[in-house]
């Protein structure tokens, strides 16, 4: 799981990045890695392809 500092660099990132432009033009995954584990890689592609990035937020760890 990435460090909270890491998660908060790349939201930054794709908040800048839907200013320029809010849709979503490709989406690149390893397929041999699992990104959720209810969802193949190529599932998920396909569905966030051509989709509108509207918000980012951002949400502390939970506690253990």
């Amino acid at each position: 799981m990435p460090e909270l500092a890491e998660a908060e660099f790349f939201r930054k990132r794709w908040h800048q990045a839907a200013l320029r432009s809010p849709r979503i033009i490709r989406v690149h995954t390893h397929d041999a890695k699992k990104l959720f584990r209810t969802a193949p890689a190529a599932d998920l592609r396909t569905a966030i392809t051509r989709s509108a990035f509207t918000t980012s937020d951002a949400a502390a760890k939970p506690s253990e």
